[in-house]
């Protein structure tokens, strides 16, 4: 298993926008012969697009020696942060990505 792998793939080749955004890649097993692949952007000021981001995976994976040879599903999702605080004189305190605390 693999958590949070910040790595330079690119051995300092790729020097436009996808070096503006700081990835990781994180890699779970799911059977002897599948595995889970996510390249996630943590924090960034603007949300980074999710082409740039599967692009970066695939880059990454490449480099790593590793071919993919079925994709079973693709999954994205996006949270939202760096918004207002919440309201603490309301009457239920959020908490998590309601209270931009992700």
């Amino acid at each position: 298993m693999v958590f949070m792998d910040y790595r330079d793939y690119t051995k300092q080749k790729v020097r436009s926008s996808e070096a503006e955004y700081p990835t990781f890649l994180y890699v779970m097993p799911m059977s002897p012969t599948r595995l889970f692949f996510e390249e996630t952007c943590l924090a960034s000021k603007e949300a980074m697009p999710f082409d740039l981001l599967k692009k970066k995976l695939l880059s990454r994976l490449q480099t790593m020696g590793i071919r993919i040879t079925k994709t079973y599903e693709e999954e994205w999702s996006w949270i939202p942060v760096g918004g207002s605080l919440p309201n603490t004189e309301q009457k239920n305190l959020a908490f998590g990505a309601a209270a931009s605390m992700v």
